[in-house]
C-alpha cells in the first residue's frame, strides 16, 4: 500500500507539472525578492539564489537547480544529487523526494554537505558521493572504502609502536643511571640473555621530560608487572599487567588505564630435502588474551576481553639449482570477544575465525552479537600463486548491525596498482535504502556511489 501511495503521488505531481507548463522567463517560483545584491536575490522562504538563466537557478546552499512550477508545487532537479525534489513556500524546508517517495526536513544553511532528516523514521541523511544517504550508512561506507583503498597512514598507526617503546623502558632501562624517566625495578639488574621469571618496574616521567630527541615531552607514569616469563628457542610465555597513569606527550593525552596480557607462543621448525629443493616448515601455536580496563589511548577507550588462539604454518621452498624461493602459509586462527567495548562498538560476545591458505582460498568468518544487533559475515579470499592478486567476495549477504552487506569481486593486484582496488563493488542496504559503491580501477582509490 505504501508503494502504491508513493506512485500515485508522483503521477499526480508529474501530471500537474506537465499540465501547468513552464513559467514565463521573467518569473520565478520563489516569490518577490526581499533583497538583491550583485545579481543575487533573496526569497522570503528559499534564501539567496541567482536566476539570470532561469529555469536554471544557482542556490547559495543547494547549488545548481532546474526549477519548474506545477500548480502550487515547485519542482527542483538537484544536479548534485540527480534527484527531483518538490516543495512550496508554505512547507519549505520540508521537501518531497520523488524517487524514494520520502519526505525530508532540510537543515537550513547546510552545504557541502547538506543535512536532512527523513520525517517518517527521523533518520539523519547527508550527501555522500553524489547521492542522499543515511549518515550511518555514509559512516559505514567511509570506513569500508578507506579500509579497502588503504588511504592514508595516520599517526595513530605509528603510535602503538611508540607506546610499546614506552612500556619497555621500565624493563630495559637502567635504574642506576636513569633520569628521564626515573626507573625503579625489582630485580634492579635485568639481562635479555637471562630474564628473571618476574619483574616489577615503574617509569616516572614526572610532569614532563624528553626521553629522546624525536619523542617530545613525555609526562606521567607507567607501572609494569611481569610474571611467568619464559623465553626459550621454542617457547615464549608471559603474563603482563600494564598501568598507565596520565601518560602524555607534549601536553596531549597519550595513554591512561590498564591492560593485562597473557600469552604463550610455541614454535617448531623442520627441514627436509628433495633432489630439487630444500623445504623448511615452521609451525607457530598461539594462545593469548588481552583484558582492557578503561584503557584510554589512540582516540579510543577500551574495556573488556579479547582472546586469540590458533596454529599458523609457513612453508619455505628453495630451489637448489637457482636459489629461487617461494613461500606459502596455512592455518586456523580464532579471535574471541567477551564484553568488549570501544567508542565505536560494543561486542557482547562472538568470534572471528580465519581458515586460510596463501596462496589459495581462505575463509574469514565473523559471528558476533553487538549492542546494535548481530554481525554475521563470511568472506571468501582468493590469492593467486604470485601473491599479487587478491579477490574478496562475501559468501551470501552479510548482516552488520541492521545493515546488509555484499562484496562482489573486490580485487587488488599489486602488479597493476600497489594499494587500491582495481575492480569490484560493495552493496549496502538499510531500512529500505540500498546503495552500491563501485571502484573505478584508476589506481587512485576513486569510486562512485549510486542507489540500487
Amino acid at each position: 500500500m505504501k508503494a502504491s501511495i508513493r506512485t500515485i503521488w508522483t503521477l499526480i505531481v508529474f501530471s500537474s507539472l506537465i499540465l501547468a507548463g513552464p513559467l514565463p522567463a521573467s518569473e520565478t517560483p520563489f516569490g518577490p525578492s526581499s533583497a538583491e545584491a550583485n545579481g543575487w536575490k533573496q526569497s522570503p522562504w528559499f534564501g539567496w539564489y541567482a536566476d539570470q538563466n532561469y529555469p536554471m537557478v544557482m542556490h547559495v546552499h543547494h547549488g545548481w537547480l532546474y526549477c519548474h512550477l506545477a500548480g502550487d508545487w515547485v519542482w527542483m532537479w538537484d544536479y548534485t544529487l540527480n534527484e527531483w525534489f518538490v516543495s512550496t513556500g508554505e512547507i519549505y524546508p520540508m521537501l518531497y523526494e520523488s524517487s524514494s517517495g520520502n519526505w525530508f526536513w532540510y537543515y537550513r544553511n547546510t552545504a557541502n554537505p547538506r543535512w536532512y532528516v527523513e520525517l517518517s523514521t527521523a533518520e539523519v541523511f547527508t550527501e555522500f558521493g553524489g547521492v542522499l544517504m543515511p549518515k550511518l550508512m555514509k559512516d559505514a561506507f567511509e570506513g569500508a572504502t578507506t579500509l579497502a583503498a588503504g588511504v592514508g597512514e595516520a599517526e595513530s598507526e605509528i603510535l602503538p609502536m611508540e607506546v610499546l617503546g614506552f612500556a619497555l623502558l621500565p624493563i630495559l632501562g637502567d635504574p642506576a643511571t636513569s633520569e628521564c624517566p626515573l626507573i625503579t625495578r625489582t630485580p634492579e639488574e635485568v639481562s635479555l640473555f637471562a630474564l628473571p621469571p618476574e619483574i616489577t618496574a615503574r617509569a616516572d616521567f614526572g610532569s614532563g621530560c624528553a626521553p629522546g630527541e624525536s619523542l617530545g615531552i613525555i609526562g606521567g607514569l607507567i607501572d609494569i608487572n611481569v610474571s611467568g616469563l619464559n623465553f626459550t628457542s621454542d617457547e615464549i610465555s608471559l603474563n603482563l599487567d600494564l598501568i598507565a597513569t596520565h601518560l602524555t606527550r607534549d601536553g596531549s593525552p597519550l595513554l591512561n588505564g590498564a591492560l593485562s596480557v597473557s600469552a604463550t607462543i610455541l614454535t617448531s621448525e623442520s627441514e627436509e630435502e628433495t633432489t630439487t629443493e630444500t623445504i623448511t616448515t615452521s609451525v607457530t601455536d598461539l594462545d593469548g588474551s588481552l583484558v582492557f580496563d578503561n584503557l584510554v589511548g589512540l582516540d579510543q577507550t577500551l574495556n573488556g576481553e579479547m582472546s586469540l588462539n590458533g596454529v599458523f604454518t609457513t612453508v619455505l621452498r628453495e630451489e637448489k639449482t637457482t636459489g629461487d624461493e617461494s613461500e606459502s602459509a596455512f592455518g586456523d586462527i580464532r579471535l574471541e570477544f567477551t564484553n568488549f567495548v570501544s567508542d565505536a562498538l560494543t561486542l557482547v560476545s562472538g568470534e572471528i575465525r580465519a581458515d586460510f591458505e596463501m596462496p589459495g582460498t581462505s575463509l574469514l568468518e565473523m559471528n558476533a552479537q553487538t549492542a546494535d544487533g548481530p554481525m554475521v559475515m563470511t568472506l571468501d579470499i582468493d590469492q593467486d600463486a604470485s601473491g599479487d592478486r587478491v579477490e574478496i567476495n562475501t559468501v551470501g549477504p552479510a548482516e552488520m548491525m541492521g545493515y546488509t552487506l555484499t562484496i562482489n569481486g573486490l580485487v587488488w593486484d599489486a602488479a597493476q596498482c600497489e594499494s587500491n582496488p582495481i575492480s569490484g563493488s560493495i552493496h549496502l542496504g538499510y531500512e529500505g535504502n540500498r546503495y552500491v559503491v563501485r571502484f573505478s580501477g584508476a589506481c587512485d582509490g576513486s569510486f562512485t556511489i549510486s542507489r540500487e
